[in-house]
């Protein structure tokens, strides 16, 4: 090698973070279907999905002191024409398609009956949904286990997820059956995950929700709002191979550890326009260890081929930052095994700190 170009701040690995903001409110009218009704209903257990955040609420709300889950109240009724209709609030991580699970409960923490449905929900807005419960439906899984209650004290009846009783594994959708898969939920206590329909979207596909993404994955929303599908992983061969690693570890907002639930790298080509391979509005790029992923374009990636920068988080997609001589310039990324990435009179050049073996800079010579 004729001349020692070195690399200028790799980008990181990823980490996804669920984040929460000012809440949203939910107001739910449940019903039963033509024909049937429910009586003795001591409390409702509401269940909120999107992407990887979620929430549990109850109404009404265990009051401070309560040492059981049925001290006090009186036995709600509902039918096809009498609704009982209540409202919750809810963090701002939630937006987009919510599903919404309705279980009724009994004076035991017993589910007397089920029912979901779905709505698009937008921050701080209160949002209006009607729910059909069916007496002695079950929910399809829970998080924390069916009629689980808050410590007693608690003024929010909120389980805590931390408590053991976890539904599933994400990696490979362990213990959730065939044609669903396992969900991971940053939820207001810390993370749970549970089993839910699965879809027959690809890893790096466009989704809404968690049913459009295949076993054994999920829909994440990335920062710039781009929805797609990411497989979980346990090890690097899970990952299908195409360079693909197990490389992102899940982070709930406010924790200051990982979950130890990692998702798979998506196999794309940084060269060009940086588009191959990924979904619409991300763009592929090169992180340590000379792995590829699909991620947002930051707003400081306006560096041009030839602009000055500091690090390759300057420089625009398709570009690396690299220091050659006495210059620190954002230069066209290559491969090493195609002689032709580069225009005429520039060269595919080694990169060192850290090297790089597959991918190097267009450079002029």
């Amino acid at each position: 090698m004729a001349r020692i170009i070195t690399l200028t701040g790799l980008l990181g690995a990823l980490v996804l973070i669920a984040c929460s903001n000012d809440p949203s409110y939910l107001v739910v009218s449940a019903t039963t279907p033509v024909g049937s009704s429910l009586t003795g209903v001591m409390r409702f257990r509401v269940d909120l999905q999107s992407g990887i955040a979620g929430d549990r609420l109850y109404y009404p709300r265990l009051a401070s002191g309560d040492a059981g889950f049925a001290t006090g109240g009186t036995a709600l009724s509902l039918s096809e024409t009498v609704p009982v209709t209540f409202s919750a609030s809810f963090p701002d991580k939630l937006t987009g398609t919510v599903m919404i699970g309705v279980s009724a409960l009994d004076g035991t923490g017993a589910i007397r009956g089920y029912g979901s449905t779905q709505a698009k929900i937008s921050r701080g807005e209160a949002v209006r949904v009607g729910v059909v419960i069916v007496p002695g439906a079950l929910p399809p899984d829970s998080p924390i286990g069916d009629g689980g209650m808050a410590d007693a004290g608690a003024t929010d009846a909120r389980p805590n997820p931390d408590s053991g009783a976890i539904a599933c594994s994400p990696e490979g959708a362990k213990g959730c059956g065939a044609q669903a898969t396992c969900a991971f939920s940053c939820m207001a206590e810390g993370a749970a995950t549970q089993c839910t329909p699965a879809g027959t979207g690809v890893p790096g596909s466009v989704c809404e929700d968690d049913s459009d993404c295949a076993v054994g994955s999920q829909c994440f929303v990335e920062a710039c709002g781009v929805k797609v599908c990411r497989q979980y992983c346990a090890t690097n061969p899970e990952c299908g191979g195409n360079g693909a690693t197990c490389l992102t570890e899940i982070q709930c907002d406010g924790s200051p550890n990982g979950s130890g639930h990692r998702i798979c790298s998506q196999p794309c080509d940084p060269r060009g326009s940086a588009q191959t391979g990924c979904a619409a509005g991300l763009n592929c790029f090169v992180f340590p260890g000379e792995v590829v992923d699909c991620d947002c374009v930051g707003a400081k990636r306006t560096g041009m081929d030839g602009d000055t920068c500091q690090t390759s988080a300057n420089c625009g997609p398709g570009l690396l930052c690299i220091t050659m001589g006495a210059g620190t310039h954002c230069r066209p990324v290559c491969r090493h095994d195609t002689p032709t990435d580069c225009s005429a009179n520039r060269s595919c050049e080694n990169l060192t700190s850290p090297t790089l073996t597959t991918f190097g800079a267009c450079v002029p010579r």
